[in-house]
């Protein structure tokens, strides 16, 4: 299961602020809030082995994209729930609530 943050409307930034310190702010800021993710997610991982909590990641796939993600096959049925079992969500709920943090701290890093 992999999810990714992806920071748009940069097109706009670009026209006051050089090249290097807006992808500086940008990549800081998706790194801080990848840790911040990963450390929410895992706190709200069921744990039964201790497999899953252990493989929840997160990644920087370019200057403005975060992977995070958990590398057990099983994770999306953990997440989502199937017809047998209900969903226990862990990453969604990590992602959603860290989204406004990251933004914080990019345009912090900005000013």
């Amino acid at each position: 299961m992999i999810f990714r943050v992806e920071v748009s409307g940069i097109e706009k930034l670009r026209e006051r602020i050089s090249e290097r310190k807006l992808k500086k702010a940008v990549e800081t800021g998706l790194r801080k809030g990848g840790y911040i993710i990963e450390g929410k997610a895992k706190a709200r991982a069921p744990v039964r082995t201790g497999r899953l909590r252990s493989s929840i990641y997160s990644n920087i796939i370019d200057w403005n994209v975060l992977e995070v993600g958990a590398g057990v096959y099983y994770s999306e049925y953990v997440e989502f729930g199937t017809r047998k079992m209900r969903a226990k969500p862990f990453m969604v709920p990590a992602i959603r609530s860290t989204l406004s943090k990251i933004a914080e701290m990019i345009r912090r890093a900005l000013v």
